[in-house]
Parts: C-alpha cells; structure tokens; sequence
C-alpha cells in the first residue's frame, strides 16, 4: 500500500516546469539530503545545490493530495532546476498521521550513472530488474529501517528513499 501511494504521491510532486538546469546532483550529495535526520537538515543541504527553492504555493497541490492519502499535516522542502522535461527536482518531506514518516524523492532527465553509483554506496540492490524492450530498469535497497527505489523508464528517472516496510 504505502509504496504505489508514495509513487503518485512523488509523481505528483516532482511534476511541473523549473528553472535553468544545473549538473546532476551527485549520489553522495543526494543520499546525504535524503538521510539528514531533520527537515531543517535537509534544507541546509539542498540549498547547497544552488536550484531554486519551491515556494510553498508550488507545493500546495502536493501537500493537500498528500494531507488528504495520509490524514495528517506534512512539512516539505523541494527544489528545482531545468525546465520542464529536462528539470531535476529533489523533494524531502516530513508527515505527521496514521502514517509518520519521512522521506525523499529525485527525478531527472537522464539516468547518466546513478544506479551505478547508488550500487557503490548501497551495495547490490535486494531486487533488479531490466526490461529491454521497455527500456526500464528498477532497483529496490532495504538498509536498515530505509527503503530505496530507483526506477528509469527511457531517458527519464525517478529515485526515491523512505521507510522500510
């Protein structure tokens, strides 16, 4: 339940049009800002990035879809770079409710090498898979009490971290 929610969810969040694209965020940077134990954490890291900060108007549309699946407040930072089909954006939130929780999530145009240096960070995913034919790859990690997801479907990837189930 919680990860096909946490997928529109993240969809829904990581939609939208940005600003000048930047480089792609490094794996150590990103699994930094995706671990920092605190929203504020987060946010200090982020920023490092150099993106533009989402302005809470930007996310008010995600928090309400989230407020409504989850039933309780969520606290987010996210950030921005590119334009519309090649933007990178990075989201970390903090919810309260019957589902406490927080998490992470990445998406970016291009694939380059992330899952390649997620592996050297995380080790080898609990679960891989890749379909030619679909040119779609999915890689799961469980590592202590978090959950990593990286998932590219053409060109186009999406990188999440969570809660482990």
């Amino acid at each position: 339940m919680y990860s096909k929610a946490f997928g529109v969810i993240c969809s829904t969040l990581l939609s939208g049009t940005a600003v000048a694209m930047s480089a792609p965020v490094s794996a150590d940077l990103l699994l930094d800002i995706c671990r920092a134990p605190t929203l504020e954490e987060a946010a200090r890291l982020g920023d490092g990035l150099g993106w533009s900060r989402q302005t809470d108007a930007e996310t008010q549309e995600w928090r309400t879809s989230f407020n409504a699946y989850n039933g309780g407040s969520v606290n987010v930072v996210g950030w921005r770079s590119g334009e519309a089909d090649d933007a990178q954006i990075l989201a970390y939130w903090v919810s309260d409710g019957p589902n406490v929780h927080t998490a992470c999530a990445y998406s970016a145009p291009s694939a380059d090498s992330l899952l390649d240096a997620l592996r050297e960070r995380l080790g080898p995913p609990d679960s891989l898979e890749h379909h030619e034919e679909l040119e779609m790859t999915s890689a799961w990690w469980t590592r202590g009490s978090l959950a990593y997801s990286f998932n590219q479907v053409g060109s186009r990837l999406g990188f999440t971290v969570g809660p482990a189930e």
